[in-house]
């Protein structure tokens, strides 16, 4: 049941749990080698009573090692369901982001389009001021012109 899950940058962590769960459930190899060395010395010294009784603890080891077999596809189970969850908030996280960029980018948008329109107001108060001011100053020397003409010494 030995699954290629790619888990990027994580890689090294999960090699690292995984030799850590080897080694903590995994004793099917330190179990058989046991067995058999115990094997050999009761078929030399005991004869085939003793090899009855030694298949007997070979069924009582089974139980640990189905036990151990259980726990590793459990925690397989659980490791998948860890990588899917890290994958679900990234996900969400990106789209946090993209969300958070198109904001910033709406919000320098609209800011920028004030600045701009305030430029204009400006340009255009400062027009219209300056035609006041024309319009002053023609009217000042056109009554100036005429009150001179009427008092004139």
């Amino acid at each position: 049941m030995s699954k290629r899950i790619d888990v990027g940058p994580m890689a090294p962590m999960v090699k690292n749990v995984s030799t850590v769960y080897d080694t903590i459930f995994d004793h099917r190899a330190a179990i058989q080698a046991e067995q058999q060395i115990m094997i050999r010395e009761f078929e030399t010294k005991r004869g085939n009573l003793d090899i009855v009784a030694l298949q007997t603890a070979n069924g009582a080891l089974a139980a640990p090692l189905d036990l151990s077999t259980k726990c590793q596809t459990i925690s397989e189970n659980n490791m998948d369901k860890l990588i899917a969850a890290s994958k679900e908030a990234n996900r969400i996280a990106r789209e946090t982001l993209a969300k958070e960029q198109s904001h910033v980018a709406q919000r320098t948008k609209l800011r920028q389009g004030g600045e701009m329109m305030e430029a204009e107001q400006s340009a255009q108060y400062l027009a219209e001021q300056q035609k006041r001011m024309a319009m002053i100053d023609e009217t000042f020397e056109h009554q100036k012109k005429a009150l001179e003409e009427k008092y004139k010494v």
